[in-house]
Formats: C-alpha cells, structure tokens, sequence
C-alpha cells in the first residue's frame, strides 16, 4: 500500500510537469509556512504521521521586515513589500495509522506593498488572503531512531497573485522527510523536494519548477522545553543556486515548550535571509500555538516483547492476605507486561501468556482490587508518554474484561516517562520501561 502511494505522487508530480506554458509575471512570496500537522518542528515536515482518527490544529502569527525586495545581485533594486504581518491557520487527521491529511491556510492582515510597476508609487496597506495549501504525507518507515515519510501537496489559487500573496495559477509538489533520533533528547529532520507551477518571468526574475531543502533540529533541554532550529533553501531545478534572486535561504531558531499532557504546544522562533530571493525577509518572528487532540485508547502497535510465562509474587510486595486485615498487594507477571516502541496492541502470539493471568485471577476471586499502572520510556514528548502510558494500561484492562475477570474494581494509572525502571540510554533499558505493572490492593 505504501509502495502505490509512492507512485500515486509520482504520478501527480508528472502532471504538473505539463502545466500551460504561459510566462507568469507574479508569484508566491509566503515561504515560511507551518507543519500542518504540528510535529517536531515549525516548517519543516518529520517522518511522523498522526495515527487514525486523531487531529490537531493550530495557528501562526509572524511578522517579517523586508519582506519583498527586487534585487540585482546583492543591490537593492526596489522594496516591494518592507513589512508583512501573516497568520496562519492549520490542522491535520490521521486517515490511516501511516497516512494524514492536512492543510494550512494564510490570512495577511497588513502588507505595506509597493507597486514596482509604478513609478514612483506610494504604499498601500493590504489585507488578503493567500494561497490555501492541502497536504498527504504517508509514512514509509518507521525505526525508533529512523524514520522516513514522502508528502505530496497542491497550492489552488486562492491568494492575492497582483501583490505577491499567491501565485497566478494551480500549483504543487512532493518532498522526502526523514528523521534521525540520536538519542532520547535529539531529532533531527531533513526535506528534499520540489515545487511545480508556471513560468515566471519578471524583471531578473526567471524560473519555473522549484527544488526545495529544508533541515531542522530540536533539543529537549528541560522536561516539556526545547531549544529548535531550521533552515530553508529554495532554488530554480533548472539553474540552481546561480541567481540570488531567484534563491532562498533562510535559518531561524527558537524555543518550543510543550505544556505538560495539556496536549499544547507554544513555540517562537526568530531569524532571516541570507538570500533574499522570492520572499525572504531581511528579519522574521513568528509565534505559534498548537493543540494536538488526545489520543485515544487505540494506538499502533508493533509486536510486543513476550510476557514472563510464570506469574510469581514480587518480593518487594506484602503476600497475598486472607482477608482478615493483612496489606494485600501483589505483583503478577514478573512486575510488567512490556510494549514495543510506540505500541499497546496485543496480539494472539502474545494473548495467550495474558490469557495466565487472566487464569489467576479467577484462581483467586479474593482479589476485589487491581491497579494498572502504566509507563513509558524517555522517547517522545511528555505529553505522548504519558497518553500512550494511559492507554496501555487501559488496553489490558479491556484484555482482561473482555476475558472474563468479573468482580475486580479496575483502577488505571499513567506515569509516563516519571518511572523508569532502567537507564533510558540503551534500547535495552527503554524496552523494560515500556510497561503495565500489575498491583493488587
């Protein structure tokens, strides 16, 4: 499936190879635009897609000073648009647990725009909107350190083309995203890819098909904190990097903070052109809110590490009473059941080592109250851990409902990524703190 998707991008991406020949005499100068889907960083897409069904959305609001200026070289020729107040709204849904949808759409509340047609012109203050972008990205593949995804999108005119806002005609494209995690606290991310649209031919301005870069990291610092970068670099496919005109590049950074489990997520980055072709600005800031829905109990899963096959009593634990006043508190299964990467599922190889404890419970109908207490390891954000921690523990819960475990009180906990077991350096450790412990009480 994975594999038609790919060429079904191909496939669109050729069709834009054949757009009308027609010379356009405007294009799009809003560059900097959000992950529709929020992820890891602002702009620049990670392999990560939303699992089925979930959503998020956000908005955007950032300033820019020399938005636009018609250059000869490294010589200011006119200054188009010198100052640029855009918001962006923007949401995404998981269609499948490896595909999503998204969009993103500019609203510019205040452009100063300068007709370079004109001579002489004085500044007008306009308020538009811009170029609607709708996004696919399917994930191809997905290590716990490694990870690639392939996006295709399409821009329908929808933006204001006479003052830079939009292009003059349908435009679109498809880029590789792939991430590589070195460790709990570091991702970073890199987009190869290109844009299709019209000929443009204006003053010293002469391109078509677009090739599109992008790099991007993010540091966890402190907890739900993070130190982000990015860098952007757009280039004519024909003549790349040859004319500053008709190139990008720009690097911003910032701080991203994720509010705890709230699901937010505020980010400011701040930066500029070092090219200022095609819309990058002399200094740009930006700031952005983001809310990703909660997740619910069913999440993808890969297999899960197999269940201790004998059920023994933890000796960190009181024995099992009798009913007449003793602490009663147990631990089954080895102290934990224990996930893959990203994973809750059981599946039927691994159900039969639950269906033991399923047989102990009945064993012992004495036992009127069981916590399920859920963990995570150190990957991901705080807000991830600790929904995935919940929705393993819920996961067994259902396991042993539907299996017949009558009469016992269910109490489900997450803790997230606050209880290790084991050093989360090591593949090794971060597999024993993916886990549900078993307390009776």
């Amino acid at each position: 499936m994975k594999f038609f998707l790919f060429i079904v991008y191909l496939s669109v991406a050729s069709l834009f190879l054949q757009l009308p020949a027609f010379a356009a005499s405007r294009y799009d100068i809003l560059y900097m635009r959000p992950n529709p889907a929020g992820g890891a960083h602002f702009s620049v897409l990670d392999a990560k897609t939303l699992k089925q069904w979930r959503s998020t959305f956000g908005t955007s609001a950032g300033y820019s000073y020399g938005a636009f200026d018609l250059k000869a070289g490294t010589v200011e020729q006119f200054s188009v648009v010198d100052h640029l107040f855009v918001q962006y709204f923007y949401g995404a849904v998981g269609l499948t647990d490896w595909l999503e949808a998204g969009f993103d759409m500019p609203v510019v509340w205040y452009e100063r725009f300068k007709n370079p047609d004109i001579a002489a012109p004085s500044a007008s203050r306009i308020t538009n909107a811009g170029d609607l972008k709708i996004q696919l990205k399917g994930r191809l593949l997905d290590y716990e350190n490694f990870g690639l995804a392939m996006a295709g999108f399409i821009q329908p005119q929808t933006g204001k083309a006479s003052t830079f806002l939009g292009n003059e005609n349908f435009s679109g494209g498809a880029l590789l995203a792939m991430d590589v995690k070195a460790s709990d606290r570091f991702i970073g991310s890199l987009n190869a890819g290109a844009t299709f649209r019209n000929h443009v031919i204006y003053r010293n301005v002469d391109f078509q098909h677009l090739f599109n870069l992008g790099a991007a990291a993010d540091i966890r610092i402190y907890k739900g904190l993070h130190i982000q970068s990015e860098m952007r670099n757009s280039t004519p496919l024909d003549n790349p990097w040859k004319n500053k005109a008709t190139a990008v590049l720009e690097a911003d950074g910032g701080l991203a903070w994720h509010v705890g489990d709230s699901g937010f997520t505020v980010r400011g980055l701040a930066g500029g052109g070092f090219y200022h072709g095609l819309g990058s600005p002399t200094v740009r800031g930006t700031l952005a809110v983001s809310y990703l829905v909660p997740e619910e109990k069913k999440l993808t899963l890969t297999q899960p590490s197999p269940i201790p096959s004998t059920l023994r009593q933890d000796s960190g634990h009181a024995s099992l009473g009798t009913g007449k006043g003793e602490g009663v508190k147990k631990n089954l299964a080895g102290n934990a059941v224990h996930f893959a990467f990203d994973s809750t599922k059981i599946t039927k190889t691994e159900s039969a080592e639950f269906d033991e404890i399923v047989a102990f419970l009945k064993a012992h109908p004495e036992i009127k109250k069981l916590r399920l207490e859920g963990h995570a390891d150190l990957t991901g954000t705080e807000q991830v851990n600790m929904a995935i921690s919940i929705a393993r523990a819920n996961r067994v819960k259902d396991y042993l409902i539907k299996h017949g475990v009558s009469g016992v009180k269910f109490a489900v906990v997450g803790f997230g990524e606050s209880r290790p077991k084991a050093p989360n350096k090591t593949r090794k450790g971060r597999a024993q703190n993916r886990r549900v412990e078993f307390v009776v009480e």
